[in-house]
């Protein structure tokens, strides 16, 4: 069972070398062990493999929660260019004000009914 009916190039090891790339991963780090990354990098990492399968939704669940507030504004400004020039939609799920003001569209979960913030 596929994740996607989305076509992947042939060339996979380069295309995850280019998308690490683009998410701030250079080559050498690209290839350490996974304990060898920090927290940032290693969300970064997650990112990455989302992209890799060329999904159309990405779900982030708490993506920032170990980060400094540096790095959680990295990932929410990757997040952002994913949604705005490659066309992805974007989930996040986080207890995070700041990043949820930063999004296009805000629902908050309160006694179990999910609410539109206006």
């Amino acid at each position: 069972m596929s994740i996607t009916d989305n076509k992947l190039p042939s060339n996979q090891k380069e295309v995850a070398y280019n998308l690490l790339d683009y998410i701030g991963i250079t080559r050498e780090k690209a290839d350490r062990l996974v304990n060898q990354l920090s927290g940032g990098e290693q969300q970064r990492v997650a990112i990455a493999r989302a992209l890799a399968t060329n999904v159309d939704v990405i779900l982030a669940d708490e993506p920032t929660g170990n980060l400094d507030e540096g790095m959680e504004q990295e990932i929410v400004d990757i997040f952002q260019n994913l949604a705005k020039e490659h066309n992805k939609c974007v989930i996040v799920v986080t207890h995070s004000n700041d990043i949820a003001a930063q999004s296009d569209e805000t629902y908050y979960l309160k006694k179990g009914v999910l609410n539109k913030y206006e």
